[in-house]
């Protein structure tokens, strides 16, 4: 032993060995001493901070509400209770929508359809369409558009399909409750960027003639405006007018506000101040003439308004702006 300790290559290696225990207890130290080394969930072994409640898992390492979220299309509420959290996470949950939780699970049920494009963040673009459809379905079921139960809300063991589905319909019925007026046009051309075979002067009265014949009817309650179109498509002289006569007889409009009914500005805005029920007379179109470069008179049309909406929908865009100012997103 004695020679051991003689031996300078000996005591050399010993005094490194030493060293490098010495430096790895001091780095334990100083790392417990700072809160690197978070303690245990006794509940679910994960990570801890300091108020004791579980890190966020299954965003890589980072979660996507950590980013700030644009404040004119979200109300974001950081003030979450840690035992409202703690239950949320250990029931899957990553984040709270109005009044909904989004699941883990549910995300990579997105995220398995959603492809990977270079130069984008799949998980941030899923999780944001997750909470437009969350705000969506809540904002449809508080105007009484449908109804949610837990098949398709708020369940971490929802059926998946059905609720895309159920947002799609949401969707659909608040588009509709956006249309403002819905009706019917009745039309015979003689202008139809040229005249029809009969020339411009003979082709305009002889639709000059039938169009106010059909008013007449109509207004005799005769014959409906759809009755009307009817004749148009079935009267074969009209081919002498506008040879497309039968596929420009008539067509049906829904249209929101601001919405485009015919070609003519002028002709939608005769049509606009219809009520329901109401008949126009007879809309005189213009088109311009490719000789002179002047508008003329180009077609006929009679219109009918069959339904006005007053609802304060004015588009689906709209109606969703509003939302997102209701709900609040809860970061876990």
């Amino acid at each position: 032993m004695q020679s051991l300790l003689r031996n300078p290559r000996v005591l050399l290696i010993a005094g490194g060995v030493l060293l490098l225990l010495l430096l790895l207890v001091i780095s334990i130290l100083t790392r417990v001493g700072s809160g690197g080394i978070a303690p245990r969930s006794p509940e679910t072994g994960a990570a801890t901070g300091e108020s004791g409640s579980a890190a966020p898992t299954g965003f890589g390492g980072e979660n996507p509400f950590d980013r700030d979220p644009d404040p004119a299309t979200a109300n974001i509420d950081p003030n979450i209770g840690p035992q409202e959290r703690q239950q949320a996470l250990q029931s899957g949950a990553f984040a709270k929508v109005g009044e909904e939780f989004l699941y883990e699970n549910d995300l990579n049920y997105e995220l398995a359809y959603y492809p990977t494009l270079p130069g984008q963040d799949p998980e941030q673009i899923v999780v944001a369409k997750m909470i437009e459809d969350s705000i969506i379905l809540q904002g449809a079921a508080a105007d009484k558009l449908i109804t949610l139960d837990t098949t398709v809300f708020n369940s971490p063991d929802k059926d998946y399909a059905k609720r895309t589905q159920l947002v799609a319909k949401a969707r659909e019925i608040v588009e509709t409750k956006s249309v403002v007026l819905e009706g019917t046009v009745i039309a015979i051309w003689f202008h139809n960027m040229q005249p029809g075979p009969a020339g411009y002067e003979a082709g305009k009265k002889l639709a000059s003639d039938e169009i106010k014949r059909l008013l007449a009817e109509i207004r005799a309650k005769r014959l409906t405006l759809k009755q009307a179109g009817e004749q148009i498509k079935n009267n074969a002289a009209l081919a002498q007018v506008d040879p497309n006569y039968r596929g420009n007889a008539i067509f049906d409009f829904a249209v929101r506000r601001g919405g485009k009914i015919t070609y003519s500005p002028d002709i939608d805005a005769e049509i606009f101040k219809l009520t329901p029920g109401q008949v126009s007379g007879v809309l005189t179109g213009k088109d311009l003439d490719p000789l002179t470069g002047n508008r003329i008179d180009a077609v006929y049309m009679i219109a009918e308004v069959t339904n006005r909406n007053t609802s304060a929908i004015s588009n689906f865009d709209s109606w969703l702006d509003g939302k997102k100012r209701i709900y609040e997103i809860a970061r876990y």
